[in-house]
Parts: structure tokens; sequence; C-alpha cells
């Protein structure tokens, strides 16, 4: 019963063919962990902080799912769009933001996970 062994989700924006995969990224983690932020970083709007941080509410508005590696849309997904990784300017962004507000603990814990994906945008 519930998600599959070993299964790993990834938030995906369908409007701006992006997405975030971070490690680790099983149902569970998404859900324990600090991973949600993200989500909640990209969908928000604030208007004040987007010129400093500039992947912030980036996906406001968009169609954005979080689908399984099992899900049968997955590879039709990945297939059919030239899907584009923002992960690494996300959680860099992120890592600054925390740190420019006094929360060292979490900008460190955004940094490490900056360490495990791609760097390109």
């Amino acid at each position: 019963m519930g998600d599959r062994m070993g299964e790993y989700f990834i938030v995906v924006n369908l409007d701006k063919k992006e997405y975030v995969l971070i490690h680790p990224s099983k149902l569970s983690e998404w859900l324990l962990n600090e991973h949600s932020k993200v989500v909640f970083w990209l969908t928000v709007k604030n208007r004040a902080l987007k010129h400093q941080y500039p992947t912030m509410g980036r996906w406001c508005g968009d169609r954005i799912m979080i689908i399984g590696e099992y899900d049968p849309d997955f590879p039709k997904i990945f297939e059919r769009e030239n899907m584009k990784n923002i992960s690494y300017k996300v959680l860099k962004d992120m890592a600054e933001y925390f740190r420019n507000y006094g929360y060292k603990d979490m900008a460190e814990y955004f940094e490490e996970l900056a360490k495990f994906v791609p760097k390109h945008m």
C-alpha cells in the first residue's frame, strides 16, 4: 500500500516546461523534509522580493504537477517536451533568502541540496 518502493517524485511546470528534482525525493521525503518549501517558493505571489530572488513566484499561476516516475504519464511528459531543470537556481535563491533573513540552518540545508543537482538553468 502507499507509494511504490523507491519511486521518486518531480515537480513539473507544464506551461514553462521546467522541473525541479531534489534528492532524496521519494513521497515521504517530500512530505517529511523541507522539500515542500520549494513548491511554496515557486508559486507564491510576492512582487516585492521577485527582483532579488528571480525564482520566487516563477510558477505563480502556471499548471503544475508533482508526478512520480512510475506514473504512466511520466515518460510522455519528458519525451514530448523539452523540459528544463531549474533545481540549482531555485535552491540557491532559497538559500540566499534564508541567509539574508537570518535563518542560517535553513540556508545551509538548501545549499547542501544544491550540491547534488546540475548547475545549468
